[in-house]
């Protein structure tokens, strides 16, 4: 009986004596939390690059800027989309896109179906056309193949519902809820286009679209002498 009583107090003693004190655990989870914070808030802010677009022509017509670009979807995984040419009429020129983005929640804990926002480029026309006579460059009722390259089967037919539903998205939040989706909307970001530059279009976690440009690389623009196109002008 003495024994027993001795190795249950000599127990006792250990465990007090080895056991994280309530703030150095509490320490601990606050810094696991922040961690996870500052990683979130992280991935907010990191962009990904989504297209390329280049002018191959700049003229006036009646007045009017005329420009002939060359547009260029990037995917997560494998090839780029085929590059799609486009006339737009005006000084500055509008890219816009649907947006679908999820619930926080999933955003945060890098869901692997729902942990970042899907993009569709949708349109593209200059500020001297109205959109309806813009070039359409993919629709939600048939998105390319390519921006599904990559996923689990799973996840592809995920994808392709929520694109031919977006618009019953947009209309009612019950589906929303039932499908994970924060918000389902439309984008655009737009700049004045001049040649002898290569603009990139980037987007964020949450969907937010960013366009900004970089010098065309001379090994492109001697490409470019050699396939027809009007000669590019070299920053």
């Amino acid at each position: 009986m003495t024994l027993t009583l001795l190795f249950s107090g000599l127990s006792a003693g250990l465990y007090w004596y080895y056991r994280e004190p309530p703030l150095v655990a509490e320490n601990r989870r606050l810094a696991a939390e922040k961690r996870e914070l500052q990683q979130f808030v992280q991935r907010l802010t990191d962009e990904k690059r989504v297209a390329d677009v280049i002018v191959r022509s700049q003229k006036k017509v009646d007045g009017v800027l005329v420009t002939d670009l060359l547009f260029q979807e990037r995917v997560d995984k494998g090839p780029s989309l085929p590059p799609k040419s486009i006339q737009t009429r005006g000084d500055k020129v509008y890219v816009t896109a649907l947006s679908i983005r999820f619930n926080d929640e999933f955003l945060a804990k890098e869901d692997a179906t729902r942990g970042r926002s899907l993009i569709l480029f949708d349109q593209i026309f200059g500020d001297q056309q109205i959109p309806a006579d813009s070039t359409r460059i993919y629709g939600p009722e048939n998105p390319p193949r390519e921006v599904f390259d990559g996923l689990s089967k799973a996840d592809a037919d995920f994808q392709r519902e929520l694109w031919k539903k977006f618009w019953k998205l947009v209309a009612d939040k019950a589906y929303r809820a039932e499908m994970g989706v924060d918000v389902a909307t439309g984008k655009a970001t737009y700049l004045p286009f001049e040649p002898g530059k290569l603009y990139r279009i980037t987007v964020d976690l949450k969907g937010n679209l960013t366009m900004d440009w970089e010098p065309v690389p001379a090994i492109l623009l001697e490409a470019m002498k050699g396939d027809g196109s009007p000669p590019v002008k070299a920053q």
